[in-house]
């Protein structure tokens, strides 16, 4: 069976916001007309969740879709979802969300 591997990796590929959508779709046209693998690695967490979202679609298959991450197979489900999500795995803009959202409880907190 062939297989799409995403690899997420800082030396990886990235890609502008606004032309995620339009990669992605891009990459599972050509994925879903070639008879063999392909990998492509990202460094944006914005293509990853671009993946998953076609795979909710049904525009790929989850069964020939895995994300890399540390050397590890992480396998989405048929809704896209990530069952065990690792920690470092795309999760950088939550932990700043995060912090962003304490960092403005306290300085409101200082300023009543």
């Amino acid at each position: 069976m062939k297989e799409l591997v995403i690899s997420y990796m800082e030396a990886g590929l990235t890609i502008a916001d606004m032309k995620i959508m339009k990669w992605a779709e891009e990459l599972a046209e050509i994925f879903n007309k070639d008879t063999v693998s392909g990998l492509r690695v990202v460094s944006n967490a914005a293509m990853v969740d671009a993946v998953r979202l076609l795979i909710a679609k049904g525009v790929l298959n989850h069964e020939e879709v895995v994300f890399r991450y540390e050397g590890k197979n992480i396998k989405p489900n048929r809704y896209g979802m990530i069952v065990h999500w690792p920690d470092g795995f795309c999760d950088s803009r939550d932990n700043i969300l995060r912090d962003l959202l304490t960092a403005s409880v306290k300085t409101r907190k200082t300023r009543r």
